[in-house]
């Protein structure tokens, strides 16, 4: 997995990205510390083929996801 940093001072924040991360989401999701809660944010062809599995794949991590797609 790599990580990106966009740094926006203050409001600065990381995207992870990465193939295969079915098979590696739970132990990262309960290492990095997040909240329980997740936004999906797509756009509509990405989030057509991909959408529900990401969602779900963090549902089944014990997250509470959702889906929205622009």
């Amino acid at each position: 997995m790599r990580k990106v940093s966009v740094d926006l001072g203050s409001n600065s924040y990381d995207i992870c990205l990465g193939s295969k991360m079915a098979e590696t989401i739970k132990a990262f999701i309960a290492e990095a510390g997040f909240s329980q809660k997740a936004l999906v944010l797509s756009d509509t062809i990405v989030g057509k083929l991909y959408g529900e599995a990401v969602t779900e794949l963090l549902c089944c991590a014990g997250m509470k996801a959702e889906l929205f797609c622009v």
